[in-house]
């Protein structure tokens, strides 16, 4: 929320409305996040000791971007700044890891501190890094020349990707995003605006969701960090129009936007076959193509090997206000840890669900969602599972279907196993 509040700031962009709703969300978040600060200072996933460093170098950047559009406790940065000195090794480094370290002396200098030791170590051990995540947080930490051309090396076309786990455990494409969004940063920081720079947004953008998301949280902070260094200072929303035609050229859509408009046009394409999108005047195009089609379900998602899952609900009728327990397992048969894994439990509509009362070990957060019960895991033991039963009861008669379940690596959700709907009957 702050990212986007100062993005609307910058470009000229913000109304009464937009920074009135911005305010409350904000002071929500402010309140939200101090939630997770351990007592003996520093933050973790669950606000319980031991405080992670690379969590408390992302809380000192992020409640410093905050204060900059909403009031935060300046005592906050303070305790989150000496955690992090503390804990700080004679060598300039944490944990004798490079990335981390040059993670958290980008986070110390975005907050305005001057970490002189820690930036040596990166400085020193800047040649041995090869991988482009490493390279990307080295850029972002250093003025360093030699930084962003070996950066600008490691890409392909305007793409960064890693073969390491990110600090924030994300693997894969959620990895990639994380990895991309940091290079475009520290590339944009340095003012450079080459074809590779642009090549860079064009593919970051084809990573973004329907609903605006890029994938794992961390991915989407990154992707809209790098966007925020891209919009110039006082911009606005060139006027323009966009026409869609077909195969044969016939137009099947057009939409004009107004200089200054921020609201996105919803086109609807009664065409088959392939489809041209053109834009004319000084804007170009940034565009979301759904296909709305109602498929049964047959079969889930296998998703990646490291967590799966089963729900059990049960074959026959259950009686009405009569309590029963769904096992849920979820278990990682592969020979890596699965890190931060969550649980999303489709319920059956017509049901009470006593999520508190969740009954299982190792679960760090039970949560009551729209349609399903969310659980919190921290990492998962190769070749372990953990069991999990949740009560409910039905309240009327009925015969539906749950929403479909799914199991996931929190920073990896592109790997989830998803289940399939599953039918339950009541029985008066």
């Amino acid at each position: 929320m702050a990212l986007a509040t100062a993005y609307l700031r910058r470009t000229g962009q913000a109304t009464p409305a937009l920074e009135e709703r911005a305010q409350k969300l904000l002071k929500t978040s402010v309140a939200k996040l101090q939630r997770y600060e351990v007592k003996n200072g520093g933050f973790s996933l669950w606000g319980r000791a031991p405080a992670r460093l690379d969590l408390s170098a992302y809380a000192l950047m992020v409640f410093f971007d905050l204060g900059k559009v909403e009031q935060v406790d300046p005592d906050v940065l303070g305790r989150t700044y000496r955690f992090l000195r503390k804990k700080r090794k004679p060598n300039g480094s944490w944990n004798d890891d490079f990335a981390l370290t040059a993670y958290v002396v980008w986070a110390f200098k975005s907050a305005g501190h001057d970490p002189k030791k820690s930036i040596a170590y990166v400085t020193e051990n800047l040649a041995a890094q090869t991988d482009p995540y490493a390279l990307a947080l080295a850029a972002l930490a250093l003025d360093s020349t030699d930084a962003l051309a070996r950066l600008k090396t490691a890409a392909n076309d305007g793409w960064w990707t890693t073969k390491r786990s990110t600090l924030m455990r994300a693997r894969g494409k959620s990895a990639a995003v994380e990895t991309s969004g940091l290079a475009l940063q520290a590339l944009m920081a340095s003012r450079d605006t080459s074809p590779l720079v642009r090549s860079g947004y064009r593919a970051l953008m084809k990573c973004r969701a329907p609903n605006g998301t890029f994938g794992s949280t961390q991915a989407t902070l990154q992707a809209l960090r790098a966007l925020l260094a891209a919009a110039p200072e006082g911009a606005r929303a060139p006027a323009g129009k966009v026409t869609v035609r077909d195969a044969d050229g016939k137009t099947v859509a057009e939409h004009a936007f107004d200089e200054g408009s921020l609201e996105p046009a919803r086109l609807r394409l009664d065409a088959a076959g392939p489809l041209t999108i053109e834009a004319t005047g000084r804007t170009g195009v940034r565009a979301t193509l759904a296909n709305r089609t109602w498929v049964p379900w047959e079969a889930g998602v296998a998703g990646g090997n490291r967590v799966k899952l089963t729900v059990t609900y049960p074959e026959g009728p259950v009686k009405i206000g009569q309590e029963f327990l769904v096992p849920v397992v979820v278990r990682n048969p592969s020979d890596k840890p699965a890190h931060v894994v969550t649980l999303e439990i489709g319920v059956p509509p017509g049901f009470d669900v006593a999520y508190q009362r969740t009954r299982g070990e190792y679960a760090q957060r039970v949560e009551r969602g729209e349609r399903t019960v969310v659980i919190y895991l921290d990492d998962l033991l190769p070749k372990t599972s953990r069991e999990f039963r949740i009560p409910m009861a039905a309240r009327y008669q009925l015969d539906v279907h749950t929403a479909p379940s799914k199991a996931y690596e929190y920073y990896t959700p592109e790997e989830a196993t998803i289940l399939p709907p599953t039918r339950v009957k009541t029985d008066g």
